[in-house]
């Protein structure tokens, strides 16, 4: 998307980057665009009619019959009628309005985290906004500074407030969330997507049909695909799914595995899967390239993230993937549906007054974990009291930090999850926690391709139906998200999709450390989170020493200070010059 500038005083500041369109009302201008790196992710669409200028990132999509919606639509509901936007449309999008009759900016960005969008507001009162962090540098001339406080949250608990950014005075508006900016008003924010908003069902109809249709609808069009294939259900399940559409010609599957360890090495499964789609296969070993080593090419992201330390791996796949390819793989199906599914179930069972499926439920989850009837039942009433606000990621070693420890940052969906109506649904919050969690997790691509992924599993179709289904029909004694196996099951008779196993990557990064060593102590003990005083320097030797021996107690340690570590190298890279907003400006009166 490009870089935008907006001002309703009429003058919007100018940049040293090229401009390709510019709003203006009267004799001033209250919108200016420039070319941005993501302009070949998304082209940018503007419009215009009698009440409103508009551009639009990606693509909004009817819920009933999954076509193209109609601007003219899409605009007029925009501005008269926001949660019922959310309701009719969905996509991988960013849209803005400027409503002419009440002289207001509205910025909209896609419910489920596919079509991130950054923002922040000067010194002067213009809101800059971007899909790209990197433009705010290039283009905005914002000095590049660390955001402590993100940082620091993000070494503590593995995540920072949702607002936030890892880059100071860059802020992330969050998903199905609508900015709102009108002449004499500070910005306002407005949900427009309620995740538990519309009827509940009992049960999922159809997870398969309703994945080929998300599929047809968003990746029609494009000429090449990468589908990361591991053999697992939700990848299995996209196979299907493209199968039954007639796409497979244009993907390519490849599978990562470790030829030395076979729990890990899922190429046989993965292969089986591709010959039965008909998709063109491809492995590739995690062993060439290991975690944890060092990168010629840092990007520029919003925020750390743990794709940060797979930065060489994840080149390898710039080979396999021109800049046209869109990359598309399973990500999000577990949050989604309770895999593994959470000790509260029961209890969300009872409150369904579903009696006897609590009873079985707590017999289930006795078989899934292999323990006692009495301890499931325990950890149900323990769960029943148990807010999941905020983070839900494992905490970083109190050893290592010391008292530097922070408390942990909230959740995108704390206000839904302390609502009375769900004091008895253990299962239904934690379902919401994670799916925040996952969503954090998707601002960052670092994958090795230019353009972002499809995440098919978290469109808000598929959202909408795993969170009204009910977490108890969910799983049974031997199997997680069944509803969505034995659709999977029907179209394809695969006997991978009741495979109860799931392949093993730790091995590769206990041997990307051990390989890696020198760099990983350079990495996090020579770095900016020691310099700061945030981890102690001894304790954070002794967990490098611990992992190098093949220990995974302290691979969370160093994954996190080695993602902060990669994406401040990533941001200080950048020589920013002087800011935009420094350039005078008249106000109009």
């Amino acid at each position: 998307m490009p870089y935008c500038v907006l001002s309703l005083d009429g003058n919007a500041p100018f940049a040293d980057a090229m401009e390709i369109h510019s709003w203006c009302i009267g004799k001033g201008t209250i919108a200016r665009f420039f070319a941005s790196q993501a302009d070949s992710d998304s082209p940018a669409e503007f419009g215009a009619n009698d009440t409103a200028l508009w551009v639009r990132w990606g693509r909004i999509f009817e819920q009933g019959d999954f076509t193209c919606a109609a601007d003219g639509e899409v605009i007029r509901m925009a501005l008269s009628d926001r949660e019922g936007f959310g309701r009719r449309f969905w996509g991988a999008y960013a849209l803005l309005v400027y409503d002419k009759l009440s002289e207001r900016f509205t910025i909209l960005s896609d419910p489920c985290g596919q079509f991130p969008l950054f923002f922040r507001e000067d010194e002067l009162g213009a809101i800059h906004a971007s899909g790209e962090v990197r433009d705010f540098m290039e283009i905005g001339r914002l000095p590049c500074a660390p955001n402590v406080r993100h940082l620091h949250s993000f070494v503590c608990h593995g995540r920072g407030a949702p607002t936030d950014t890892g880059i100071e005075g860059i802020s992330c508006l969050l998903p199905g969330c609508a900015l709102i900016k009108a002449r004499g008003r500070d910005i306002s924010f407005a949900r427009f997507w309620h995740p538990l908003a519309g009827k509940r069902r009992g049960a999922m109809t159809d997870p398969v049909g309703l994945l080929s249709d998300v599929l047809c609808a968003a990746l029609k069009g494009e000429q090449q695909m990468l589908l990361e294939l591991s053999g697992g259900l939700e990848s299995t399940t996209i196979a299907v799914a493209l199968s039954r559409l007639g796409m497979t010609r244009r993907v390519t599957a490849v599978t990562y595995f470790d030829e030395l360890r076979a729990s890990s090495n899922e190429t046989g499964v993965a292969a089986m899967v591709a010959a039965e789609c008909q998709i063109a296969h491809r492995p590739l070993t995690l062993l060439d390239q290991l975690p944890f080593a060092p990168s010629s090419t840092v990007p520029v992201v919003a925020q750390p993230a743990t794709q940060l330390c797979f930065l060489a791996q994840a080149n390898k796949l710039t080979g396999l993937a021109p800049g046209n390819t869109t990359l598309v793989n399973g990500h999000g199906g577990d949050a989604l549906f309770l895999a593994p599914p959470p000790f509260g179930v029961p209890i969300d069972a009872l409150a369904h007054l579903r009696f006897a499926r609590s009873a079985t439920a707590i017999a289930d989850l006795s078989i899934m974990y292999r323990t006692s009837a009495w301890v499931v039942v325990r950890r149900a009433l323990a769960a029943g009291v148990h807010r999941y606000g905020g983070s839900t990621e494992q905490p970083f070693s109190t050893e290592v930090m010391r008292d530097q420890m922070v408390e942990p940052p909230s959740g995108i969906y704390d206000h839904l999850i302390a609502q009375p109506r769900l004091a008895l649904q253990p299962a239904r919050r934690y379902q919401l926690a994670v799916l925040a969690a996952t969503l954090d997790e998707t601002v960052v691509q670092a994958r090795g391709v230019g353009r972002r992924p499809f995440l098919p599993f978290l469109s808000q179709p598929i959202v909408e139906m795993a969170l009204r289904s009910r977490p108890e029909d969910l799983f049974n004694s031997d199997h997680n998200r069944l509803p969505v196996r034995r659709s999977a099951y029907q179209a394809a008779k695969l006997p991978n999709l009741w495979r109860t196993d799931k392949g093993d990557t730790t091995h590769s990064a206990l041997r990307g450390i051990l390989l890696h060593k020198n760099h990983v102590r350079e990495m996090c003990l020579d770095g900016w989170c020691v310099r700061e005083g945030m981890i102690d320097r001894k304790e954070m030797e002794n967990v490098i020493k611990r992992t190098a021996l093949g220990l995974p107690t302290g691979i969370v340690e160093i994954t996190r200070v080695f993602a902060v570590e990669t994406f401040l190298q990533g941001i200080l890279g950048l020589r920013p010059l002087a800011s935009v907003a420094s350039q005078p400006m008249v106000r109009v009166p």
